[in-house]
């Protein structure tokens, strides 16, 4: 019965030895751990990550595309003047100045001029917002 135990022992031992474990490193060159999300499918490798652009002030009017100015409505008020209605920015009158934000600028628009046919505007400035 020893002698069998002992076999036992041996053998057990020198498996243990032969048998070859698989590490996987889970981090990147940087050393953070790699992170899976958990709803992506089995074997999903995401893309490599954009580099976004820096953005900059340096720019002209010509190089940025100006968002458009979406109207809901113009209509006239009770002292005779033209007032429209701004999706998102509410109302607007002759002389208001509108700030819409979009692609990570802030534009400034000026309301030079508003009529039952459409209005008129003036580009102000831009700035990135950081």
């Amino acid at each position: 019965m020893k002698i069998k135990f002992v076999i036992m022992l041996i053998f057990c031992s020198i498996c243990s030895f032969a048998v070859e474990t698989n590490v996987v490193d889970n981090t990147s060159e940087y050393g953070w751990e790699l992170l899976r999300d958990p709803f992506s499918p089995v074997g999903y490798v995401p893309p490599n990550k954009k580099v976004v652009p820096t953005l900059s002030n340096d720019l002209s009017n010509d190089q940025v595309s100006w968002p458009k100015l979406d109207v809901t409505a113009i209509t006239k008020d009770s002292d005779g003047l033209y007032i429209m209605f701004l999706k998102g920015h509410g109302m607007a009158e002759k002389g208001s100045i509108i700030s819409v934000k979009k692609d990570g600028y802030s534009f400034e628009y000026e309301i030079t001029e508003i009529t039952e046919k459409g209005f008129k505007y003036k580009k102000r400035t831009f700035k990135a917002l950081n």
